[in-house]
């Protein structure tokens, strides 16, 4: 019931990844964004899955079964395998999942109000079946994967590196230059030289104010929240 009426304080409290693990039993979860202009997914984090697994997800999942492909299409659709028997009976299940163990899984995928496509949450389990009360749990958490999306897809535009978005996430929850050269293995100075480009990059003059931006796209609450 909890889940029903509050899910985002059992969300915050555990992290979105955690509280589906646990309530799923998941091998793996992993959420892609949709990047229209180049028309292929992108990674904004994972669990569970092996990088050839994720790789396949990302480029050929959608390319190989007509039936898969055409559920990107239906606004917020999410869609179990067993509502897509050609394709839980196909050569793709049995070359990808079978050999790591999964037996069944869900697509969730994400629109904004414009029905444009912003991403898809893969859940794959061991189990034959996926439950419908789990299915009621990965809606439940449907609005904190939207915001996550649309954070990532507002900070993708600024084409930071990898290394200025984990730099930015770490000053926008407060930590200073020498925490965070200590915690990236880094020099201060690198860490100094990151943070004036993602300045620039951000067009912004101060950290305060980089922090602002990041809080806005909910970008720097993510892998906290996700993970923990």
């Amino acid at each position: 019931m909890l889940l029903q009426t509050s899910p985002t304080p059992v969300f915050e409290t555990f992290g979105i990844i955690k509280v589906i693990e646990r309530f799923t039993s998941a091998h793996g979860v992993a959420l892609f964004s949709y990047n229209s202009q180049r028309e292929q997914y992108e990674k904004v984090f994972s669990s569970g899955y092996s990088e050839d697994l994720l790789t396949y997800l990302a480029h050929d999942f959608f390319e190989y079964s007509q039936e898969v492909k055409a559920m990107e299409k239906v606004l917020n659709a999410n869609n179990c395998w067993e509502d897509v028997p050609l394709f839980r009976e196909s050569q793709a299940v049995e070359e990808w999942f079978r050999p790591a163990g999964i037996s069944e899984g869900t697509s969730m995928f994400f629109h904004d109000e414009r029905e444009k496509l912003l991403g898809v949450l893969h859940v794959s389990v061991s189990a034959d079946r996926f439950l419908p009360s789990w299915t009621q749990l990965l809606e439940a958490a449907r609005p904190e994967f939207e915001k996550l999306l649309c954070g990532y897809q507002e900070m993708s535009a600024y084409r930071l590196t990898k290394r200025e978005q984990e730099i930015l996430q770490l000053v926008s929850h407060g930590k200073k230059n020498s925490s965070i050269a200590r915690q990236l293995g880094l020099s201060s100075s690198t860490v100094g030289n990151h943070i004036e480009s993602v300045l620039r990059k951000l067009n912004v003059s101060s950290r305060t104010e980089a922090a602002v931006k990041v809080q806005t796209f909910n970008w720097g609450r993510g892998y906290k929240d996700v993970y923990l």
